[in-house]
């Protein structure tokens, strides 16, 4: 799509502002699944488990804490 900047994966990226050039009647997918009840917020998580596995998992609407360990923070985010 030329002339577009593309800012997330498969689509979940943030909700417009400046940092999303795309037209305005695009709505990310997050956004769509939590107005429709679907998920009850904008998180989502992928685990592409090790370089030889042959299946991962995406979750939305929240994250698999057997996948990790330690804490989770949150870090700004600068665009």
């Amino acid at each position: 799509m030329k002339g577009w900047r593309i800012h997330g994966v498969m689509g979940l990226g943030y909700d417009g502002g400046p940092s999303l050039s795309a037209p305005d009647e695009y709505t990310p997918i997050l956004t769509n699944l939590v107005a429709q009840d679907i998920i009850s917020r904008r998180a989502f998580s992928i685990y592409l488990n090790g370089p030889e596995a042959d299946h991962g998992s995406v979750i939305f609407g929240g994250i698999d804490t057997t996948k990790y360990t330690g804490d989770l923070i949150a870090l700004p985010f600068y665009v």
